[in-house]
């Protein structure tokens, strides 16, 4: 794994995974691959695709606010990874897609645009042990709402918040840590818009609101690691501490206003 990166650097790798190999093999196979996903689904694999073209946009934004390069120069690679990358393929050949547009020339405009970003923007590397205990904490702590939360709304939107964090995981190799980081942010608001049900859940699933906790810290800990950022987190998690604590909290401790979700 890579000690930093961008979305250039983390294109041109799934990009280079994915160009070896069979050329008559379907363009689903390929990107199953390339994506690590186990089974070639095609949800998954179009919904990697479409992260991909994102962070080709994003490559495309961080390049143009340098007013000193060549952006058409740099640019140029973009249209034909993004024509390799458009889910209306799938079923052609990495022959016919991957071959035909990502050529030695593009990918070396690529890497001039890896080689230009890094200069200001990168991400510190996490480890696989990191992502793999972040995908545990989350799926262990999916089924229990599943399980034992009462309340609906709340159930409902503690399982979405989770979702987005488990979808953030499987897109890492091509958002990076930001796609955690937004993710982050989300279950922050449903903490902060969901303070009396998670107050009332308190009294019957304490262990419920200290994992929570615990996972909003461990997400904090590593998008801040990973992005070289503060920690935003604060009241949130001493919000749910609260909830599980013997002493009442005050009422400046454990209200929390939107301003409190995170904090910069």
């Amino acid at each position: 794994m890579q000690t930093q990166s961008n979305p250039a650097s983390r294109i041109h790798s799934i990009l280079k995974a994915a160009l070896g190999g069979d050329q008559s093999q379907r363009m689903l196979e390929v990107w199953a691959t390339a994506f690590e996903i186990k089974e070639a689904n095609d949800i998954e694999v179009v919904r990697s695709l479409i992260a991909m073209s994102e962070a080709i946009e994003e490559v495309k934004r961080l390049i143009e606010t340098n007013p000193n390069l060549n952006h058409q120069r740099y640019l140029a690679c973009l249209a034909p990874i993004k024509t390799a990358v458009a889910p209306l393929y799938l079923h052609a050949t990495r022959q016919q897609v991957l071959t035909a547009n990502v050529t030695p020339e593009v990918l070396t405009r690529l890497e001039f645009c890896d080689e230009e970003l890094s200069r200001y923007y990168s991400e510190e590397a996490v480890t696989a042990e990191e992502l793999a205990s972040i995908i545990h904490a989350t799926n262990d702590l999916f089924d229990m709402v599943a399980k034992s939360v009462q309340d609906p709304t709340l159930r409902v939107v503690l399982l979405e918040g989770l979702e987005k964090i488990r979808i953030a995981i499987t897109l890492y190799r091509i958002h990076g840590a930001k796609g955690l980081k937004s993710s982050l942010q989300n279950l922050l608001g449903v903490v902060f818009t969901e303070q009396a049900a998670l107050n009332g859940e308190a009294t019957k699933n304490a262990d419920l609101l200290g994992r929570l906790a615990a996972l909003l810290d461990k997400l904090d800990s590593f998008s801040a690691k990973a992005l070289r950022i503060h920690k935003a987190l604060t009241k949130p998690v001493r919000f749910l501490l609260s909830c599980i604590s013997e002493d009442e909290a005050t009422d400046n401790e454990s209200a929390m206003s939107p301003s409190d979700v995170v904090e910069t």
